[in-house]
């Protein structure tokens, strides 16, 4: 299907029973609009899916490279709203193809069983062992409108198997996703995601079970983010935000896991973290902020603020944790306050590798683990730590640590604490066992501490 021009209509489809799908726009093959798209669209199902425009390619499981893309070369502008009483409803969806839009400033209203804002590609999890469609959801320029996602099971804003990446997120910009008995994700990617700008707007996600801001990893777009079997072979998982992160991002999950931005590998953000950014993330077995299997990378100052906690006495709760390094090239800046209150463990800043905050850690970081761990043993909450290396400019600022029943350290180390600067400000401790103000413990190497301006 190809329209040279503009689509500027009010366009619906009803299917009232049957098990009939309602797609407004749809074919077997690709959908090309070289214009922008205005008007309404409006799909309806009773039975079956509903769709505002979907292409698939009607015959076998698609797998291999991508059949049936969906191309909007200008503004999407249109209001779109699918609806699915017993099945999938979607806004748009290629189903074995890529999603390539100009610009997005429309509006998604996406309500059913399941439901999904954009989806580029699929996987078939009734099959095994599992395949994947391959697509890429592709917003060129600026993402300023509004995706609505409201689902009884797996609820998705935004999601492809093969990258997704928007030219920047507008402050105007708004993704709210919400599954009343599953998971829910905002944006998920099996292969990586990309902010080639500043990124503002806001990000509300909730589900029964998981619940994710941002995303990169395997996925099942039917129920969780489980990887099964499959006949692919995953690349490398990052998460980019390649300017400065100005976002509200607010996740809660009522049963289990919470994260704000999760990524297998690597999360970057190569600017900023601006004072205007909020993250509020709640959880009941784990809760993270920024959450990587990689390194955490911030290329400017942490200014925003950080609101992490949850309901289990045996949870994992962070404001940032890596598996690798974890790089703030730039400062916690004072108006920064990152707040932890979790079970078994709360950190504020973990990198298990290495930790370096290149300039003044000025901000507040305050963390409170009151329950107990999953085996019995004592809890533990951190300030700033690493079982490697940690290495601050300066410390102005207030790291806060409690333990009801367990032990904790304000500034630790496995091996080594250095300041570059002068230590000031406060670092205060309380735990029932052991509380460590700053520390290093090396167990496997002699631990150093070195301050090299004033306390």
């Amino acid at each position: 299907m190809l329209v040279t021009g503009n689509i500027d209509a009010d366009l619906s489809a009803t299917s009232n029973g049957g098990n009939a799908a309602a797609v407004v726009i749809g074919s077997d093959g690709d959908i090309t609009v070289n214009g922008m798209i205005g008007g309404s669209m409006t799909a309806v199902s009773a039975e079956n899916f509903a769709a505002g425009m979907y292409s698939g390619p009607g015959h076998d499981v698609p797998v291999g490279e991508p059949v049936g893309n969906i191309t909007v070369g200008n503004d999407f502008q249109a209001v779109v709203s699918a609806t699915a009483e017993t099945d999938k409803a979607l806004g748009i969806f290629a189903e074995a193809g890529n999603v390539t839009i100009g610009s997005f400033s429309g509006s998604i209203a996406a309500s059913g069983d399941r439901a999904v804002g954009i989806q580029a590609g699929k996987r078939y999890d009734d099959m095994t062992p599992v395949e994947i469609s391959k697509g890429t959801l592709s917003i060129t320029n600026g993402f300023s409108g509004e995706i609505d996602v409201d689902a009884d099971y797996s609820a998705i804003g935004l999601v492809a198997t093969d990258g997704l990446s928007i030219g920047r997120i507008d402050e105007a910009a708004r993704v709210n996703v919400a599954s009343e008995q599953a998971n829910a994700y905002g944006m998920v990617s099996l292969t990586g995601i990309t902010v080639n700008g500043n990124a503002e707007g806001s990000l509300e996600v909730s589900g029964k079970t998981d619940a994710f801001g941002v995303i990169a990893s395997a996925f099942d777009d039917e129920s969780g983010p489980e990887p099964t079997v499959m006949t692919v072979t995953l690349p490398v998982n990052n998460i980019l935000f390649d300017g400065d992160f100005g976002m509200t991002v607010d996740v809660s999950s009522d049963s289990l896991q919470a994260g704000g931005l999760v990524a297998e590998d690597d999360i970057t953000i190569t600017g900023s973290v601006f004072d205007s950014s909020l993250f509020t993330i709640t959880g009941a077995t784990e809760a993270h902020g920024m959450n990587a299997g990689g390194s955490v990378y911030i290329g400017g100052d942490m200014a925003g603020d950080m609101t992490v906690s949850s309901t289990g006495d045996f949870s994992d709760v962070s404001a940032v944790t890596a598996d690798g390094v974890l790089t703030i090239d730039g400062g916690v800046s004072s108006t920064s306050e990152i707040n932890v209150t979790g079970g078994a463990y709360a950190d504020g800043l973990l990198g298990m590798q290495s930790i370096a905050i290149t300039g003044d850690m000025g901000g507040t970081i305050t963390a409170s683990a009151d329950g107990r761990d999953g085996d019995g043993s004592p809890e533990r909450s951190v300030g700033i730590g690493s079982p490697g290396e940690v290495s601050i400019g300066s410390v102005s600022g207030t790291v806060d640590v409690t333990s009801d029943n367990g032990y904790v350290m304000g500034i630790g180390s496995g091996t080594s604490v250095a300041v570059n600067g002068d230590l000031g400000g406060s670092v205060a401790v309380s735990a029932r066992y052991q509380a460590i103000a700053i520390g290093a413990d090396g167990e496997s190497v002699p631990a150093d501490i070195d301050i090299a301006g004033d306390m």
